[in-house]
């Protein structure tokens, strides 16, 4: 696994260059990531950047890869609450209940991120089958932090 200059991977998440995207997974492999583990997916992911994601799942990138903090790009989209690119890395074959290192699942951090359960990416998560009862490392489940 190569290590990769965050500013390259800054250039390319923010743009849909496909043949600069191209020549960048060439010379540093699918399945470069940046200093914190973050594949080019991830970083995508936190850009909203649905164009560069869908071309990625084109190219067969690695939808559970985790990052140091065992972050996947699920997680990300919860946080952010892109419930579009969610929605996108679900169709495609995402995990729907992967664990961090703390042991908090996507919904977890959408609900972590919007309580008062306005978040859609929370209500898609729900409605795709997420385990609202699945508790962290500290005890803390999805269904703890959602208030109807």
């Amino acid at each position: 696994m190569t290590t990769i200059d965050e500013q390259m991977i800054q250039l390319i998440t923010n743009s849909d260059n496909k043949p600069a995207l191209d020549a960048f997974i060439k010379k540093n492999g699918i399945d470069a990531v940046d200093r914190d583990g973050r594949t080019l997916l991830s970083s995508a992911v936190a850009k909203n950047n649905l164009s560069l994601v869908s071309y990625l799942i084109e190219q067969n990138y690695e939808l559970s890869a985790a990052d140091n903090q065992g972050m996947t790009a699920l997680h990300i989209a919860a946080i952010h609450d892109y419930c579009d690119m969610a929605e996108l890395l679900l169709d495609n074959g995402a995990e729907i209940d992967p664990v961090d290192a703390w042991g908090n699942t996507p919904l977890w951090r959408a609900a972590m991120n919007s309580p008062d359960e306005n978040s859609s990416t929370a209500k898609l998560l729900l409605a795709r089958g997420a385990d609202k009862s699945k508790k962290n490392d500290s005890g803390v489940a999805p269904i703890d932090l959602l208030h109807n």
